[in-house]
């Protein structure tokens, strides 16, 4: 948050992305826990790296000139 507010001024936007369950090589590692933790997530489906990355690469774009001092959340409704 802080650097958020130190960078508006600059015109340098500053946001937190925290991702649900997304199939990684992480979640790879516990695969008895998966269905039920799958259960939980709205969407019913594990997330993709992609979705991730696609949201990363719009905030670091110039098409995001107004999102600033954000958390967002990329979990499938979580």
């Amino acid at each position: 948050k802080t650097l958020a507010r130190e960078g508006a001024g600059h015109n340098i936007l500053v946001n937190t992305l925290r991702p649900g369950v997304i199939d990684t090589g992480f979640h790879k590692k516990f695969p008895k826990d998966m269905k039920k933790r799958i259960d939980m997530v709205p969407l019913k489906r594990i997330g993709k790296p992609e979705e991730i990355a696609d949201m990363a690469y719009y905030l670091g774009s110039e098409m995001n000139t107004y999102i600033t001092n954000e958390t967002i959340t990329v979990a499938g409704g979580e």
